[in-house]
């Protein structure tokens, strides 16, 4: 009797573990991964009138990009971005309408425009030294980081 028991227990102890290892995966696996991105960028129309955005990691342009990918597994509901200035000052988006709040699906990215002018017109009148990094903020106030492209802090200090 004692030997079922224990062989009860032991089975039941073996489970538990492998169910609590299973569910700490999953919630790793589950939880939200959004990489952030920067260049720069520009509207470009074609000649039927479509417009699509052009960027470049090394040509300056009228727009600063900053990117957003889920490449997670759960959807995210972007609601801000802006970018860090390296005297800890944040520089918000003021969205155009459809910019944001922006619900990012599984494998999905969204793009936002800041205006190169203005950004680097916050970016004096902060007397930051550079930018350290853009970001996006969700719902629920996670708020996700990208390194900014060096030629982006290089243009701003001009």
């Amino acid at each position: 009797m004692q030997i079922t028991t224990l062989g009860i227990a032991m089975w039941g102890a073996i489970v538990s573990t492998i169910l609590a290892v299973i569910k700490v995966w999953e919630f790793f696996r589950d939880r939200p991964n959004i990489s952030v991105e920067m260049k720069f960028g520009s509207i470009k129309t074609d000649t039927i009138g479509q417009k699509f955005l052009y960027t470049t990691p090394t040509k300056i342009l009228p727009y600063v990009a900053l990117r957003a990918r889920n490449k997670g597994r759960r959807t995210v509901v972007l609601t801000n971005a802006g970018f860090r200035l390296s005297n800890q000052i944040d520089l918000h988006l003021i969205p155009s309408e459809g910019e944001l709040p922006h619900k990012l699906e599984e494998g999905a990215e969204h793009t936002v425009l800041f205006d190169f002018k203005l950004l680097k017109q916050g970016f004096k009148d902060e007397r930051a030294e550079r930018v350290k990094f853009g970001w996006f903020q969700d719902g629920a106030g996670h708020t996700y980081k990208g390194k900014l492209a060096e030629v982006v802090n290089k243009a701003l200090t001009e």
